[in-house]
């Protein structure tokens, strides 16, 4: 049995996905970081001003993402090798807030909790509020950090598919141009700029910023075509 000790009373601990490094998360707002086979430390993550409430490693293990109880929670990302910070502390976040898992965005929820994903570098919007007449009580963002799941307050889950294309709408229509003649089919979830083209020759281009997709047995929408 190995003991590793730290100044102040620890609330949770948390692996590394490879069980090479363990963090746990302290009364003083600081997240300690050992290396387990050694024991020793690794890094000590300051700068929260409250008690730290949770903390995650990313999926490769380099990044931890911290949560603390300092205003009404404060989120961020810090190297976990060498305790820098990665990224602006995100400050009023609401429950069911949460990093992806390699740490390059933030879910979160405004005060009217409407869900919305960050980019977690600069804080800038990946995607619009996703508004619904329902309140989101909590969500969750996949593995692969391609995927937003919501719970609702009227029952139902939302899933959203999130954007990976940042090409202009410019672009986007000339490769439906290319395209024409050529049939592409909806996978039941909307990209933010989709480009669908009709095996008839008609094309149209459609911006749809990530739409509801709800959690169904039902096929994908099918396209509407000109006659």
């Amino acid at each position: 049995m190995r003991e590793l000790t730290y100044a102040a009373g620890l609330n949770g601990l948390t692996f590394s996905s490879d069980g090479q490094r363990l963090a746990g998360w302290a009364d003083d707002g600081t997240v300690p970081i050992w290396n387990v086979q050694s024991g020793e430390f690794i890094a000590v993550l300051r700068g929260h001003g409250g008690r730290i409430t949770r903390a995650e490693f990313g999926s490769d293990g380099r990044r931890v993402s911290t949560r603390a109880s300092d205003g009404f929670g404060v989120g961020a990302v810090w190297d976990a090798r060498t305790g820098e910070l990665l990224t602006p502390f995100f400050k009023n976040l609401a429950n069911g807030t949460s990093f992806s898992r390699d740490g390059t965005m933030v879910f979160r929820l405004d005060e009217n909790r409407r869900p919305r994903v960050l980019d977690a570098a600069t804080g800038e919007p990946i995607t619009p509020l996703l508004s619904l007449s329902a309140e989101a009580a909590e969500g969750s963002l996949s593995a692969d950090g391609r995927y937003l799941v919501a719970a609702y307050r009227d029952g139902k889950a939302r899933v959203w598919k999130l954007p990976r294309d940042q090409h202009a709408v410019e672009d986007l229509v000339l490769l439906a141009q290319v395209l024409a003649g050529h049939k592409l089919t909806t996978k039941g979830a909307f990209m933010p700029l989709e480009a669908t083209v009709l095996s008839n020759g008609w094309w149209k281009l459609r911006t749809t910023y990530p739409d509801e997709t709800r959690l169904s047995r039902s096929g994908p929408p099918q396209p509407t075509t000109n006659r």
